[in-house]
């Protein structure tokens, strides 16, 4: 074999290897930006949608979509109107579990649509609120889904419902000048 062909197919191998290793890098460094921006929901995502290259296109599309709303903080009325709101119905647990687990989801569901996010439906409540509180999006779809529950659902699963309900409230309303997307 002539050595000017072999020394070509050397540098074409060595420029596709270090073309793959430019794109592999560039992958993770994608990967890594989407976990950072994400959370816990790019890890769902990926599971859910198929596939990592699905998940990405999927949350970058949200989060165009949220961009374009209108989000906006609550005041310090707001917040100053919801706080005691929460804590009577977190007090209302102990009397009426179920009840208590309901008036949560009603009043977050009010909040979110207060602030913004849209208010007729759950589902894109939750995808919505994904982008700017990507780790309690999913202590807020466990909790919905236990307050929907029709069988007789035990009080250990409302007691969870309330934990992820106050992990919601506490990062969508905050609290003590703390800054809230």
């Amino acid at each position: 074999m002539d050595s000017t062909l072999l020394t070509g197919l050397f540098a074409a191998a060595a420029v596709a290897i270090v073309a793959f290793g430019a794109l592999a890098l560039a992958g993770r460094q994608r990967e890594s930006r989407m976990r950072r921006m994400f959370g816990p929901e790019y890890d769902r995502m990926v599971e859910t949608a198929g596939g990592r290259r699905r998940a990405t296109s999927e949350l970058r599309s949200r989060a165009r979509h949220v961009k374009a709303l209108d989000i906006k903080p609550l005041t310090d009325d707001e917040r100053a109107r919801l706080i005691p709101a929460w804590q009577t119905i977190e007090m209302s647990f102990i009397s009426d579990p179920r009840a208590a687990v309901g008036e949560a989801d009603h009043l977050l569901g009010r909040v979110l649509g207060e602030r913004g996010y849209a208010s007729d439906d759950f589902e894109r409540q939750a995808t919505e609120m994904s982008v700017h509180h990507p780790v309690v999006v999913q202590d807020y779809r466990n909790a919905h889904s236990i307050a929907l529950r029709e069988e007789e659902t035990n009080t250990e699963d409302l007691r969870q419902a309330m934990l992820g309900y106050r992990a919601v409230f506490q990062e969508i309303v905050g609290g003590e000048g703390r800054v809230v997307h």
